[in-house]
């Protein structure tokens, strides 16, 4: 029996699904287009222990944070095609808010569910000078710490925070409308109740404040194999 409820929705997905015709190997992958080195070192890691993983003889957690770091995900955040692709958009976006900005006026920024810092390293560099504070949230404490470690040369405007987004932002210490632009890369669809996170996302936003949102519309069996081990 698989255990995990969010496993048992992943096995369903799996059996649902045809197997290729032609199947391909990893190799074959990066024969055809190099680039995509990122999603295949993950792939490499994580596909052969699904079955484990679902049984729950084998920890996810493991298979995505080998030893507690980030060296397999976090370039699928930041140097994979499409990832850096969508973030260049989000910081196009986030040049154009700073381009209206008038003389003198600071933003207060707030990123949800910053996790492995793969936005903030695309966003940080553009808001230097521009921002009052970048408020860097997760649900995790770890990503909190590393974060920390990592962007350490902003910390003159950097603040680190636990948020669930999901619960009233007010509950966690967060006052209603401090933020003039609240960024989230793939997070919101990780959350149960998307009222309740759309209307926490509006709370901490001010008046004419602004949410951009970078998330994935359509699933498939990399993204399945590998973040669809976790709950979110």
């Amino acid at each position: 029996a698989i255990p995990k409820w969010h496993h048992r929705l992943l096995y369903e997905w799996c059996a649902s699904i045809e197997a290729p015709v032609e199947p391909a190997t990893y190799d074959d992958v990066l024969e055809v287009s190099p680039r995509l080195w990122p999603e295949v070192n993950l792939a490499r890691r994580c596909a052969p222990q699904l079955a484990s993983a679902l049984l729950g003889t084998a920890a996810y957690q493991e298979l995505l944070f080998p030893g507690g770091s980030m060296e397999m995900t976090l370039p699928v955040y930041e140097d994979a095609v499409i990832s850096r692709f969508y973030n260049d958009c989000l910081v196009a976006a986030v040049d154009s808010i700073v381009a209206c900005l008038p003389d003198g006026r600071l933003l207060s920024v707030v990123e949800i569910g910053a996790g492995t810092g793969g936005t903030a390293s695309s966003v940080l560099p553009r808001l230097q000078g521009a921002c009052q504070q970048y408020m860097f949230t997760d649900v995790s404490e770890v990503f909190l710490n590393q974060a920390q470690r990592r962007f350490a040369e902003y910390a003159g405007f950097m603040r680190f925070e636990l948020l669930n987004i999901d619960a009233d932002p007010r509950l966690q210490g967060f006052a209603s409308g401090s933020f003039d632009l609240a960024i989230a890369t793939n997070v919101l669809h990780a959350t149960p109740f998307m009222h309740n996170t759309m209307s926490s996302c509006r709370a901490l936003l001010c008046p004419g404040g602004c949410l951009l949102v970078n998330e994935l519309l359509q699933t498939g069996s990399f993204a399945q194999t590998t973040f669809g081990l976790t709950d979110g």
